[in-house]
């Protein structure tokens, strides 16, 4: 067949077939359906010895609506596909059936099921009324192996027109082509309704290989929200039900090893992965692998495959358009390839753009399902004899939505597809060759650099980051919190943000680290002593849900403290007193500086100015004071004696 595509036509024909609104919610009946919809359909029609296959079809929608079936030539080039999904360039058809009532022969119904008889030769005919609605010449010869391909079928009823297609195998499959579907889970207001649509159709089908990569922010909120405990729980049970179950070690955020590298910030790409395989740890999700490979979204450069290969990933996916000649320019899909300046251990698979804009579900999740089956269909078609394995990645887009009807559509095909053979992305590295089949066993990236951070911005998050690293000092049982600010801070290593991106993201973890800090507080009021020589009393408060331990220390330039000017202390409740013994020069108003900082001194967390006055009592004041008292007291005897003697004289 010939490969030559016109991506035009592909690009519009792809946007018309997505047009078609919002993913339909699993739970829709199809009597609840306003037009007709395609429920199912035969996976595969294969022709038998004598030249014949069966088709059938089931629809939903309203009673009164008409139906009618029309069946066109064999696709030749992967835009006549494309364009076929919307409706284009079908031709002449080789056959139809008559216009008849949806529910023909199933009145009570809510849906119907209709069958086509495929003939390799012979005349083609509508049968109106029947359980085989028409009987359809495919003008192909069984005995040559001509029969074979994707062909478009057409349904037709008053409102609408859709497009879906009939995969005819006529002969034995030589080598199945390995598909690998890689689905994801990202962070954001959708994820928990990822999470169970997810849970729901991996479920369904679990004997089907797929591959998952988890965003670890989707499943810090994920764990935090308790409606999400179940699907958490079902997809953690399906990670480890099953070797054929992979989990992708998928680092907090992506990042390009190359430009933080060269930003100085080489160790940021290793504390990425670490925090987000503790996170999947914690959420259960124990059993991420490195075997599946590597997700390098944008356009990554053979430096960024270098890094990536320093951190443990000798394998990793690149999307077609990051390559200098993409293979939808000419090339055929299938074989993994090596990188031109990358490290020989490095082994590479291209994703195709328009099969991951298939797996976005449309209003009709089981027509978009069987449009992607035919599509991967017809990629074996090309070249349907080899025997050397060859391969492709089915990956969904980062802020993918899943539709239950759409995944379990797909999954169940691909694992009913005699031309399809599922598997993780493990093992489709380890079984396709590099550079069979006549493929490229070495291609270039289109960009050969990587450019780093400005300086001041590096300056700035290292600056942050040593910050959050004193503050862990002093918060030693605080793990969540410091984990939290410092998965803040590396949010900025994001490879999607821009110069200004990046400073938003590091101004709000600096933020986050002032708001702790502001939870501690010396208190000001005004010290007064009645000695030279007395401790002052340092009173602390803190609103922390956590322990705090630090090193206070005090200055000023008259005050003396014989015992020292840094003390260490730990503040385990909301208020702590210490006492630190002070000598004044002499009696009068003196300020001191009273610093609360980390263990090692490197962050100061609070600190204060504070009003000390000292004032001195003399000995002939205090001898002045107990006269004066004395004679109060002689006083207050003298009249209490009198009183009584009066009383007395009265009685």
């Amino acid at each position: 067949m010939s490969r030559t595509v016109t991506w035009v036509s592909a690009a519009v024909a792809l946007l018309a077939s997505l047009g078609l609104g919002a993913a339909t919610p699993a739970s829709a009946s199809a009597s609840s359906v306003s037009s007709v919809t395609l429920l199912s359909q035969s996976v595969v029609a294969s022709m038998n010895a004598a030249g014949s296959a069966h088709f059938t079809i089931t629809l939903a929608g309203p009673r009164s609506d008409t139906v009618a079936f029309a069946l066109y030539p064999a696709l030749t080039t992967r835009s006549g596909l494309l364009a076929a999904e919307a409706g284009h360039g079908l031709g002449a058809p080789l056959g139809h059936s008559d216009s008849i009532a949806l529910h023909c022969g199933s009145p009570s119904s809510s849906a119907n099921s209709f069958s086509i008889s495929l003939l390799a030769s012979g005349t083609s005919r509508p049968l109106g009324c029947q359980p085989t609605m028409a009987k359809i010449a495919l003008a192909c010869s069984n005995a040559a192996q001509t029969c074979g391909g994707v062909y478009p079928l057409a349904v037709t009823t008053p409102t609408r027109r859709f497009v879906t297609f009939v995969t005819v195998i006529g002969s034995h499959v030589a080598q199945a082509l390995r598909v690998a579907t890689l689905v994801s889970v990202a962070p954001g207001p959708g994820a928990p309704h990822t999470l169970s649509s997810l849970s729901t159709a991996l479920g369904a089908e679990q004997g089907v290989p797929v591959d998952l990569s988890a965003s670890p922010r989707a499943l810090q909120t994920l764990a935090a929200e308790t409606s999400s405990a179940a699907s958490l729980r079902s997809l953690t049970h399906w990670a480890t039900a099953s070797s054929q179950h992979e989990l992708l070690d998928t680092p907090l955020v992506p990042v390009d090893p190359a430009v933080l590298r060269a930003s100085g910030l080489d160790a940021v790409s290793a504390q990425v992965i670490k925090r987000g395989t503790d996170i999947s740890d914690a959420s259960g999700l124990t059993t991420v692998t490195r075997s599946g490979g590597w997700v390098a979204p944008g356009s990554p450069s053979p430096q960024t495959l270098t890094g990536i290969s320093q951190l443990g990933f000798s394998r990793v996916l690149v999307s077609d358009t990051a390559l200098s000649q993409p293979t939808a320019s000419g090339l055929y899909w299938g074989q993994p390839f090596k990188v031109y300046g990358a490290p020989a251990t490095t082994t590479a698979l291209a994703v195709d753009p328009t099969i991951t804009a298939e797996t976005l579900a449309t209003s009709d999740p089981q027509l978009r399902a069987y449009q992607l089956l035919a599509d991967l269909a017809f990629h074996h078609f090309e070249r349907p004899s080899l025997t050397t394995p060859q391969g492709i990645v089915v990956m969904t887009p980062p802020s993918w939505t899943p539709s239950v009807p759409f995944l379990e559509t797909y999954l169940s095909g691909l694992s009913h597809n005699p031309l399809l053979r599922p598997s993780t992305l493990s093992h489709l590295f380890t079984t396709v060759p590099v550079g069979a089949n006549g493929a490229a066993g070495i291609r270039q990236l289109s960009n050969g650099t990587a450019t780093p951070w400005p300086l001041w911005e590096a300056s700035r998050f290292r600056s942050e980051q040593l910050r959050q690293a004193h503050f862990a000092t002093a918060t030693p049982s605080a793990l969540g919190t410091t984990n939290a600010l410092h998965d803040l801070l590396l949010d900025a290593a994001d490879l999607h943000l821009n110069v200004a991106g990046r400073s938003t993201v590091i101004a709000h973890a600096a933020a986050a680290l002032n708001a702790q800090r502001d939870q501690l507080s010396i208190s000001t009021a005004q010290i007064t002593t009645t000695a030279l020589r007395e401790s002052i009393p340092i009173t602390i408060t803190s609103t922390a849900h956590y322990p705090i331990v630090g090193i206070i220390t005090i200055s000023s330039d008259q005050l003396r403290f014989p015992s020292g000017q840094r003390f260490t202390v730990t503040i385990a409740r909301s208020t702590k007193v210490i006492r630190i013994p002070t000598r004044a020069p002499t009696t009068g108003s003196f300020t001191a500086l009273v610093t609360l900082r980390t263990p090692k001194g490197g962050l100061i967390l609070t600190n204060a100015r504070l009003l000390v006055v000292a004032s001195r009592t003399s000995i002939v004041a205090i001898i002045l004071t107990i006269g004066a008292l004395a004679v109060l007291l002689a006083w207050w005897v003298r009249t209490w004696t009198t009183g009584r003697k009066k009383k007395r004289r009265r009685h």
